[in-house]
């Protein structure tokens, strides 16, 4: 979709004189103003007939969101495979190299994918892609001091490969809800049915949970000790 505003682009306007001299092409007020609501008024009508002789029906929704993690280490692994895509972006050279590593260690030449704030499903192929590229990434980013310290660590490989293992199967559901050559509605109960079994197997999910609650006590703890220690420190002196 497009803003109204195109209408008004001289790029635009200048490609419309070319595909039709004759047409005057109105401005984005009347788009705004005039043919879109017309349009949309006449659509609703027709589908509120149709409606009214259906006995059943089903309809999909194209929806986004973006929920924020508070999880820090998921914060910093996340952070990670975005300057690590970045990296590669912006140099040939590393392009060059990365094709180079590689062929050395047979990995599949691939691309990497940059994550889009509208299309949750390429965080998870981001993270998924640097995995999948993690020996090559190793190999070219240490030879280089400016970025040697983007090569990921044991740690990072670690929540990386949860947080795979545990958006995996959301992008399954969502391609399995969003498909347009079947009725989606009837996957709905056994997918909430699935995802219900792996919330409550020890699966990513567990693992991630409990990665946070152990971080979560160690700040409870580190908090209580800087507290006994400076009312210790107060007792002494008085």
């Amino acid at each position: 979709m497009m803003p109204f505003t195109t209408v008004e682009n001289v790029g635009f306007r200048k490609m419309m004189s070319v595909i039709d001299p004759k047409y005057e092409l109105p401005g984005r007020r009347y788009f705004s103003h005039t043919a879109i609501p017309k349009l949309y008024g006449e659509v609703r009508e027709r589908v509120e007939e149709q409606l009214k002789s259906a006995s059943y029906f089903a309809t999909t929704a194209d929806l986004w969101s973006k929920t924020v993690n508070q999880d820090k280490q998921v914060d910093r692994a996340v952070g990670f495979c975005k300057k690590v895509v970045a990296a590669f972006s912006f140099s040939w050279k590393k392009k060059r190299d990365l094709a180079a590593a590689q062929e050395e260690y047979n990995l599949p030449k691939h691309k990497f994918v940059s994550e889009t704030p509208t299309r949750w499903g390429s965080h998870q192929q981001m993270v998924k892609r640097v995995l999948e590229q993690k020996r090559a990434i190793t190999e070219v980013l240490s030879k280089d001091k400016k970025t040697r310290s983007l090569v990921p660590t044991w740690q990072d490989v670690d929540i990386l490969e949860s947080i795979d293992a545990a958006l995996s199967p959301l992008l399954e559901f969502t391609d399995a809800l969003s498909g347009e050559s079947y009725v989606s509605v009837s996957f709905l109960k056994p997918v909430c049915l699935t995802w219900h079994v792996l919330l409550t197997q020890d699966s990513s999910f567990s693992t991630l949970r409990r990665r946070r609650e152990i971080h979560q006590r160690q700040s409870h703890v580190g908090d209580a000790e800087g507290r006994e220690s400076c009312c210790g420190k107060g007792r002494r002196v008085q």
